[in-house]
């Protein structure tokens, strides 16, 4: 299947409306390097219970505490059906919440700590309809979408030949995983990020069935890791003209196998971004960025499990002249077959 396509940029002009009439200040000037991209992290509860990895922006020194908040809101229709021999099969069909906060502050003008904290939800959810719809409308059709009923909830997971079948119920309001972590402006556009999560999760946990359940465990983590991940990125910025901006990023982590699932899960993770912002008029930036990640598990014979992720953030960036500059995006999924989820809608503040 090919590549499906961002949500018009128009869209995404209309939902930023009421933000753009505000009185909005003078254009930035992208040379000092303290507009960039927004943060990054993939939305899939498969992807997040494996890796700590995110793309996280470059941050420019700033006395006091730097406060940005976020909401994202995913939805998944994903099923991979039993082969011929042994069974195997991938179900997620529904709809997933993050809110939360990032906090920084400087130590000193090249050090700064980190911290990220948020709640999450799974649900039935409401968008099977508009996606389907939308997708059929640029040429690329969804039979997933289209076999499931809408507002449904359905996630199970059950991997190659392991005699195990993972079933996750919904979830209301929970706390994520949270992180914490240091930064180093190694030189100028350029820093260095060590993070850890910890496993602070209030995340329902799936129930596990089958004969390898007796040895293997009873439950699994599928909206958080259960365990300690530690993870490294390093990020760089440029402005190639007073309007143009580029940055990118490499990241590689480490989070334990734990639960059930632990003969399947990788261990050790890879990530890569890039991506620019071009300030088209204005307060107002238009920005892309592109994503990849490892695969978060191994030998589940499941195509969304065992590839690499390849996603695209679009999105426009406002800065009224005054309070925060905001964040109007949607990140869509450029390899069909892989972890990454269909359609993220997100909307954010860095004040």
């Amino acid at each position: 299947m090919p590549p499906r396509p961002p949500l018009p940029l128009l869209v995404l002009a209309l939902v930023a409306a009421p933000v753009a009439a505000q009185q909005v200040a003078p254009g930035r000037d992208f040379t000092t390097l303290a507009d960039g991209l927004p943060w990054y992290e993939p939305t899939n509860p498969l992807m997040q219970a494996r890796s700590g990895l995110a793309f996280i922006p470059y941050v420019p020194a700033k006395p006091g505490l730097q406060v940005a908040i976020y909401t994202d809101y995913a939805s998944a229709t994903e099923q991979v059906r039993f082969t011929a021999q042994n069974r195997n099969l991938l179900l997620v069909d529904g709809e997933f919440l993050r809110l939360g906060a990032r906090l920084t502050r400087d130590l000193s003008p090249r050090a700064f700590l980190l911290a990220d904290v948020s709640v999450g939800g799974a649900y039935g959810g409401f968008l099977d309809g508009f996606l389907t719809w939308y997708h059929d409308l640029w040429g690329f059709p969804t039979p997933d979408r289209q076999r499931f009923q809408g507002g449904q909830f359905g996630f199970q997971v059950e991997p190659f030949g392991g005699g195990l079948v993972a079933t996750a119920p919904t979830s209301g309001l929970h706390l994520n995983d949270v992180r914490l972590g240091a930064g180093w402006r190694l030189a100028r556009g350029v820093q260095l990020v060590g993070s850890v999560t910890l496993p602070t999760s209030s995340a329902p946990t799936a129930a596990v069935a089958g004969p390898a359940a007796a040895t293997a465990g009873t439950t699994a983590r599928v909206y958080s890791r259960g365990t300690v991940s530690v993870n490294a990125t390093l990020t760089g910025r440029t402005a190639l003209t007073p309007r143009l901006l580029l940055e990118g990023s490499l990241g590689a982590g480490y989070t334990p196998a734990t639960g059930a699932l632990a003969a399947y899960q990788a261990t050790t993770f890879a990530s890569a971004s890039a991506g620019g912002r071009w300030r088209f008029a204005g307060a107002f930036s238009a920005f892309t960025t592109f994503w990849w990640h490892s695969a978060p598990y191994r030998n589940t014979a499941l195509a969304p499990l065992d590839d690499t992720d390849l996603s695209i953030d679009v999105g426009f960036l406002v800065r009224p002249r005054r309070g925060p500059e905001w964040t109007f995006a949607l990140t869509e999924d450029l390899s069909p077959s892989g972890p990454a989820i269909d359609a993220t809608f997100r909307v954010g503040a860095r004040f």
